[in-house]
């Protein structure tokens, strides 16, 4: 270029010269078209001449680039997008060899006047515009030429982890599946990306696209456990004819294969084939012998299904000498013995359960104890368990295991879960508690102890609904609480919060019909009341309790006669030995309204014989000698 370049200043001295040399001749006059042709020629050579310079200067800086001299290269390549202003190529090169240097803002800006040059996007560019409106912290924008570049060409994976980057910043989730589900391949299902998709798809709820995805995992890994996954989501989404296939592909390799046989059993179970599944497992670990803890236990589960009580026992004795279904056997024989009414075994059971899984079986621990009157003993294990979940917090070594503060975040709502879960159920015991009070002695005593053990089941209650407003479950305990222990004006108010988030709640609609007829303040009141108990009926028409209410209601309205027939109606429906005391009461007040001495008499007798010292019947009439 240098040898060009003097030889074009050479001969312009030259001409130089022979002009001046013949000074002395006459000088003829150009024409406008001749002065434009000769500016047009002298800008043309002035373009050419700076594309040499442009060219020159490229072909250093590529130079110094593989010498490793990286600013210089810059240098020069900013030389060459300078003489050459509107080569958009040169331009994105110099944005990209800024971006190299970390200064993001400054290939930003290069890189947005590039884009405005003529020439055609192409996918380098647009790239570079994406991951520099990225590291500006330029979301919109980020997104928008990531887009562009996948569209140009899907296979560019170091294109598609970068937007996976920003998508999983800005917790962009169904576009970040749809990237991954470009990337996996082209990584040949790489374990980190693989398992984050796993995750994405689960959260998604998208079980078909997690059985693909399954598939393909094993198929690049050769884990079987990616088969058992996709087995579970096959059975989960009533897939069985393919979950019996892919069982089928595992009893190819082994007859004997344990995961094979447990997928076809499961299979079977689900589509109502419970013998078949039996008979299946049952040749399969005792003729076959085929040693498997989950098959036995699968064998016990489906003769408690089939009423098969005496063979499931043995089964499950068995099981407690497994150390992984030890635990859950016990329980299993637990419930057996209440179910036979073995209040011993059933408690002894439990407590060995607790014993070998305290984390899962310490509350029904305490759930069997308080059922079976043991409260102080309940209560001992839920001020444990409320003293533990209270101030838990998690340990270095799950902070290390965790790795996020997402991670963390779950286990500390995890934690607050079961805190509350334990409040409910210390609240369940107390409530129980006071029942069995009010249902036997009444002396001051009694009725003292049965009004503290509902005032405290009340603080948990009101703390549970600080906690969650919306737990309907707690609401529903609270205000029927406090109706109990006469504090009606909150009991009401709280219904009717309760009617407000659920209005169908047909329990409510009767407790707060019940509670405003009973209390029979007002007209008007009591016609509310009766409303609606009619609107709980047309939840559940035949319950003798809302059709108790019902009664009650049109007895407070007068209409005596239709109260006795929807009593007689509740008896035809109800068992000889129907021992619920409120109904009596009521049957027996509305006898003695229609003048029917008799049956208000046979109620009163009844009354007695579910509470001796009900002192309002007492005064009534005397029981039979």
């Amino acid at each position: 270029m240098r040898n060009k370049t003097w030889k074009i200043i050479g001969l312009f001295l030259l001409l130089s010269g022979i002009i001046a040399c013949s000074s002395s001749k006459p000088v003829q006059k150009q024409t406008v078209q001749e002065i434009i042709n000769q500016k047009i020629n002298s800008a043309e050579e002035k373009k050419q001449a700076n594309l040499d310079i442009s060219h020159e200067a490229f072909l250093r800086a590529l130079m110094l680039e593989q010498k490793g001299e990286h600013s210089m290269a810059l240098e020069f390549l900013a030389h060459a997008s300078k003489a050459d202003p509107k080569n958009r190529y040169l331009a994105f090169q110099v944005a990209m060899k800024v971006a190299e240097t970390g200064d993001y803002k400054m290939a930003l800006a290069i890189a947005e006047n590039a884009k405005k040059l003529p020439g055609p996007e192409k996918k380098s560019q647009l790239s570079l515009l994406a991951s520099m409106y990225m590291q500006n912290r330029m979301v919109d924008s980020a997104k928008v030429y990531f887009k562009k570049t996948i569209e140009q060409d899907e296979r560019d994976y170091l294109v598609l982890y970068e937007y996976s980057i920003l998508l999983e910043t800005i917790k962009k989730y169904d576009e970040l599946i749809r990237i991954y589900d470009i990337l996996l391949p082209q990584i040949n299902y790489g374990k980190s990306i693989l398992n984050k998709q796993i995750d994405l798809l689960t959260a998604a709820g998208k079980d078909s696209a997690l059985i693909d995805l399954m598939e393909e995992a094993y198929n690049a890994h050769g884990e079987t456990d990616y088969l058992r996954t996709k087995a579970d989501l096959l059975i989960k989404n009533k897939r069985y004819d393919e979950a019996l296939e892919l069982a089928d592909r595992f009893l190819t390799v082994s007859k004997k294969d344990t995961t094979g046989i447990l997928i076809r059993s499961r299979a079977l179970v689900l589509q109502g084939q419970l013998n078949e599944a039996l008979d299946y497992l049952k040749i399969a670990y005792f003729k076959e012998k085929i040693p498997s803890a989950m098959m036995l236990n699968f064998i016990a589960l489906i003769e408690l299904d089939l009423k098969m009580v005496d063979s499931a026992k043995v089964h499950l004795k068995m099981l407690t000498e497994n150390k992984t279904f030890a635990a859950p056997a016990h329980a299993d024989l637990s419930s057996l013995a209440r179910a036979d009414g073995d209040t011993l075994t059933a408690i002894a059971e439990i407590e060995k359960a607790a014993a070998l899984d305290p984390e899962n079986y310490i509350a029904n621990k305490a759930y069997l104890y308080y059922l079976y009157g043991r409260f102080d003993d309940a209560y001992v294990i839920y001020d444990s368990l409320l003293g533990y979940w209270s101030s838990w917090q998690p340990t270095p070594e799950l902070l290390k295991k965790a790795k996020t503060s997402t991670a963390v975040a779950k286990m500390k709502i995890n934690a607050n879960k079961k805190h509350q879960l334990v409040q409910t159920m210390y609240a369940n015991a107390l409530l129980y508690e006071a029942y069995l009070l009010e249902k036997g002695k009444k002396d001051s005593l009694t009725i003292q102890k049965a009004r503290n053990s509902r005032t405290q089941a009340g603080l948990f209650l009101e703390s549970l609904i600080i906690a969650d407003s919306n737990n309907v479950t707690a609401l529903f305990d609270l205000a029927a609480n406090y109706e109990r222990v006469g504090m009606y004006e909150k009991s009401i108010e709280a219904f009717n919060s309760l009617l407000k988030k659920d209005p169908k709640n047909h329990q409510a609609l009767n407790y707060l019909g019940y509670t405003l007829v009973d209390l029979n303040r007002s007209v008007k009141e009591v016609e509310l009341g009766a409303s609606l108990i009619d609107s709980a009926l047309k939840y559940l028409p035949k319950d003798p309790a809302y059709l108790d209410s019902k009664a009650w209601a049109l007895y407070r309205q007068g209409n005596f006669k239709e109260a006795f027939r929807i009593m007689e109606l509740i008896l035809s429906i109800e068992s000889k030995d129907f021992d619920d005391l409120v109904f009596w009461e009521h049957f027996a007040a509305i006898a003695k309204k229609l003048g029917l001495e008799q049956k208000a008499l046979d109620a009163y007798n009844k009354i007695l014989q579910i509470d001796p010292n009900h002192v309002e019947t007492q005064k009534n009439t005397k029981p039979n000698q």
